[in-house]
């Protein structure tokens, strides 16, 4: 139902005037970031038909050097196996 309502609103809206983002906690054991949550919840979304547009990520520890809490290797991974097209 939800699924319905979301396609509907976004066809409503117009192309260009609907963002769907996903907002995912990246969390950090032992000093490696897990990206592994990230992955399964878009997959999970994408198997709903929800397909997102950006894919936010929060962090616990900030990881020196890197402007992102998410660090390169995550955002990455991230990119990779949630079939995500990386616009930069």
């Amino acid at each position: 139902m939800c699924t319905n309502v979301h396609h509907a609103v976004r066809h409503r809206a117009g192309p260009g005037n609907f963002l769907n983002i996903h907002v995912s906690y990246v969390p950090t054991v032992h000093g490696e970031q897990k990206t592994k949550p990230t992955q399964n919840a878009v997959k999970s979304l994408r198997s709903q038909g929800l397909i997102p547009d950006l894919v936010g990520t929060l962090s616990y520890k900030w990881l020196p050097g890197y402007f992102y809490s998410t660090s390169y290797v995550s955002r990455k991974l991230i990119l990779l196996y949630s079939n995500i097209v990386n616009n930069r």
